[in-house]
């Protein structure tokens, strides 16, 4: 229990060191950016410009390496939304891969920003979940309130939260 909490206070140091004060996040209300979206050791860093992320990957890598932590290339990634720009992000090993798409937090996030494939998806998963529970569907011991109940906690929560 404690190593986690930890991990996660360290996470904490590392991105205030990285972003806080800065101002080079999307516009969030009139008066504060959003400059990261974070859930334990999954860190999404914002900006409109791909100069400003350059410049938080840098610091975010610096700031990681100061407690012993690397940023994994291989699962970070990169989205540029309504630009043009053929500028790459750089990590100390190399590039990082530009997506059209990727998951966070169970949503399904595009370039277009539109929410098609998230629902695709979710439907998807909460058709094989509703699928691999067959035999209980066909079952004659089992109650209609209870079916209801499994299928509400169930196929419903992969439906409504991907999870």
């Amino acid at each position: 229990m404690l190593s986690s909490f930890l991990f996660l206070l360290v996470i904490d140091w590392v991105t205030r060191q990285c972003i806080y004060g800065k101002g080079t996040g999307i516009q969030w209300t009139s008066e504060k950016n959003l400059e990261h979206l974070e859930l334990a050791d999954d860190l999404a860093l914002l900006s409109h410009s791909v100069n400003n992320i350059q410049v938080k990957t840098q610091d975010l890598e610096a700031s990681a390496a100061l407690v012993g932590l690397r940023v994994n290339k291989d699962k970070t990634k990169i989205m540029k939304v309504k630009t043009d720009s053929s500028q790459v992000v750089i990590l100390a090993n190399g590039s990082i891969d530009e997506v059209q798409e990727f998951t966070y937090l169970g949503r399904v996030v595009d370039v277009t920003g539109g929410t098609e494939q998230d629902v695709e998806a979710r439907l998807g998963k909460a058709r094989s979940t509703f699928k691999a529970m067959d035999k209980l569907w066909k079952s004659k011991i089992i109650g209609r309130a209870t079916k209801i109940k499994i299928f509400n906690s169930n196929v419903k929560a992969v439906l409504l939260y991907a999870s």
